[in-house]
């Protein structure tokens, strides 16, 4: 099962050498196969952007921007990571020659998004976790994706720990994706 790091300010900082060893920790310690710059604070974050770039190209990992197509270009990065509601981006993204990945909260969604072209989708939140509402729970994950290639899809939302990575493995999706769970 693949695995997919999502960096937050709140564990990664926002200057750039606090962020660069944060990121470089983890990378060994969990050798995840896809990471996300993910920051929606405001304010400039070029140098946050750059540090990430220069990681990207020493690694064999798959480095996706969340929620913009120009600055993943600029950046030089594999590709995207579209919130929910941008499904109308993929297509822009693709012709960028960007992988696209898309946030997704339920079946309507999911479908969207690969109508769209979506290489893959996240599906959240399976577990609690703060501030995202109700969890979907493992019945209603399976049951949204009981039609869909299961290998184009990650589970994400509250996956912070062995116990739930077992339980998401045994869906046989594609991986898991979480910002909590990488943390050093």
């Amino acid at each position: 099962m693949h695995s997919y790091l999502i960096t937050d300010p709140r564990y990664y900082g926002t200057s750039p050498h606090f962020f660069r060893q944060s990121l470089n920790r983890s990378l060994i310690k969990y050798n995840p196969d896809f990471v996300c710059f993910r920051d929606k604070t405001d304010g400039d974050k070029s140098t946050l952007l750059e540090s990430f770039s220069t990681i990207s190209k020493e690694s064999d990992k798959i480095f996706l921007l969340n929620g913009n197509i120009d600055d993943a270009v600029k950046y030089g990065l594999d590709g995207v990571h579209l919130r929910g509601g941008q499904q109308n981006l993929i297509k822009d993204a693709k012709k960028a020659g960007l992988m696209a990945v898309i946030s997704c909260h339920d079946k309507a969604d999911i479908e969207l998004s690969f109508a769209f072209g979506a290489d893959y989708v996240t599906l959240s939140p399976i577990f609690a976790t703060p501030n995202k509402g109700e969890p979907l729970g493992l019945d209603r994950f399976l049951s949204m994706i009981s039609t869909i290639d299961r290998q184009k899809v990650f589970a994400l939302g509250g996956i912070d720990d062995e116990s739930k990575i077992e339980q998401i493995a045994k869906t046989g999706v594609f991986g898991f994706a979480s910002i909590r769970y990488f943390i050093s």
